[in-house]
């Protein structure tokens, strides 16, 4: 009988595209404010651009093409976007969900990974603690504790005082969020949201117990797993 509902929430809460979308605006009214030379338009669409042809090391690549060297380390970009204080917002179809597993009595948890400061502040952004029981950021943790690791179910296991088999974690990320299904009973759903990792391979072949388009589907395997 599943007791807890735990969720990723880079790309199953929320649009991680939300994310780098401001970030990206967060940077260029950075860069805009203390070079004077360029507009936060333009920089904005430097970034989207460069982006678009390739997401790594996009600041990198900007600072070289712009000649910010000298004003500007790309430390300080990665700073900037790492610390803003995002503007993003839940996806349209997670809070009446979220509304009525609370109703049904659910507990309810979020595991995420990613850097710590980023994370809180976008879930301080979404004002969304006093609907989660437990808020699990590995980076905490430390970095060797970032899914696929088990010990961050191990302690919501804990901090939720519920059983692996009483537990479903819903995530989008075939790299990282159901191969704990291998090694704890725990039920698996993932979330297809189009998202930056739709495309990448399972981690060690470990796939999801159950597939959903949307939250609403969710209750749809409670009736399944719950008989």
């Amino acid at each position: 009988m599943i007791k807890a509902i735990i969720f990723d929430l880079d790309d199953t809460l929320i649009s991680e595209k939300e994310f780098v979308e401001s970030g990206f605006l967060a940077v260029s009214k950075y860069v805009s404010s203390k070079t004077r030379t360029y507009t936060t338009e333009y920089l904005l669409e430097t970034l989207q651009v460069l982006h678009k042809i390739s997401s790594d090391k996009v600041f990198n690549r900007m600072n070289e093409k712009l000649g910010l060297g000298a004003d500007i380390s790309v430390k300080e970009l990665v700073d900037v976007y790492r610390n803003h204080k995002p503007r993003i917002s839940l996806y349209k179809d997670v809070l009446p969900v979220i509304k009525k597993l609370k109703e049904q009595n659910y507990k309810l948890g979020i595991i995420t990974d990613g850097y710590l400061e980023t994370q809180k502040n976008k879930i301080d952004s979404l004002n969304i603690r006093d609907i989660f029981d437990a808020i699990i950021i590995t980076d905490e943790l430390g970095r060797d504790f970032w899914k696929p690791s088990p010990v961050p179910y191990e302690l919501m296991s804990k901090r939720l005082n519920i059983d692996y088999s009483e537990m479903m974690y819903i995530g989008d990320n075939p790299k990282k969020d159901f191969y704990i299904s291998s090694i704890y009973p725990v039920i698996t759903l993932r979330i297809n949201r189009l998202g930056y990792y739709n495309n990448i391979e399972y981690y060690k072949g470990i796939k999801e117990n159950f597939e959903i388009d949307s939250f609403s589907q969710i209750f749809n395997i409670l009736n399944k797993v719950n008989i």
